[in-house]
């Protein structure tokens, strides 16, 4: 459970790991000592560098609309490595848990997809550095915020 334990380090530097599949737990972070030893591959729920911090999802649906996944290598900065892979998916339907279902749903569609096209591409990932430009840094939202994104929802279904 914690990515910064001696006895994984150990087993990290034994195995020499090509890419690693990074999906901590909300507000785990990996270190710069092993961001620097090893390559962290991670679904970012978010379009970066729009959207970055860790409720990303909800205030993408109350300023875009649209929800997104960007597949990233990690490193230091939080949310600022290499962009690897992206794709946007409509807003949730109504009724879904958001953050246990939804968001898990359509981060592992993308890490599906994003290892397809590694594997494809003989091992290698398409590696873009982001712009220095973001909307802001989105931590933990606010629960009058999140109801508002999920009266949203409600609402754009009962439109159809």
């Amino acid at each position: 459970t914690d990515i910064e334990s001696n006895e994984l380090e150990i087993i990290l530097e034994s195995i020499k790991p090509e890419l690693i599949i990074f999906s901590g737990y909300g507000g785990q972070i990996v270190s710069p000592r092993l961001c620097d030893k090893f390559s962290f591959l991670h679904m970012h729920s978010g379009k970066l560098p729009e959207y970055r911090g860790s409720t990303t999802l909800y205030y993408s649906i109350l300023l875009n609309k649209v929800c997104g996944v960007t597949a990233l290598l990690l490193d230091p900065g939080i949310d600022t490595g290499l962009v690897v892979n992206y794709q946007s998916y409509p807003i949730p339907i109504p009724n879904i848990d958001i953050d246990r279902e939804y968001d898990s749903a359509i981060r592992a569609d993308l890490l599906a997809k994003t290892l397809s096209e590694y594997v494809n591409n003989d091992l290698q990932l398409r590696a873009l550095k982001q712009s220095k430009t973001s909307k802001g840094h989105y931590y933990v939202i606010h629960p009058v915020l999140k109801n508002i994104a999920i009266e949203f929802i409600q609402t754009q279904q009962a439109l159809v």
